[in-house]
């Protein structure tokens, strides 16, 4: 007999290779919301997104999860509780790296990271460049509506 439900993480790791394109895109979503000027590269087994930061920098994101067959893992969950009920929250894992101008081809800084948002993420990586390198950089806007 078949469930009556069936868990996210059964799904996932029925279908990894859509799981991952659903979780890339979500997040493709957000950033064109968000006005940003990036660029989403897609393999096989994997996704990143490298958004242009001034002053001549680029943040590369990628998954940092690994799933069935070494499909990348946008997402983890966890259950946290709330007013004594179970609440199932997501969290958006990835590896984050900078470049600068100077040294496109080389990383600069990296480090893993993790939050609820892309905004979390991105944040995230601008505080902690400013810590390690003393240069402050922020996103580019974008003058498209679409970045596909």
């Amino acid at each position: 007999m078949w469930p009556r439900t069936v868990s996210a993480r059964s799904l996932r790791d029925a279908m990894p290779d859509v799981a991952l394109r659903l979780e890339s895109e979500q997040l493709r979503e957000e950033l064109s919301r968000l006005g940003i000027r990036f660029i989403y590269r897609r393999t096989k087994r994997s996704s990143c997104f490298e958004i242009d930061m001034t002053p001549d920098h680029v943040l590369r994101i990628e998954p940092v999860d690994r799933g069935v067959n070494q499909y990348a893992e946008w997402f983890s969950w966890h259950t946290e509780e709330r007013d004594g009920q179970p609440l199932v929250k997501a969290s958006i894992r990835c590896y984050a790296s900078i470049r600068s101008g100077q040294s496109r081809n080389e990383v600069g800084y990296a480090l893993t990271i993790h939050g609820e948002t892309i905004v979390d993420l991105i944040q995230c990586a601008i505080y902690s460049y400013k810590l390690f390198s003393g240069t402050e950089i922020s996103p580019k806007s974008s003058n498209r509506k679409n970045n596909r």
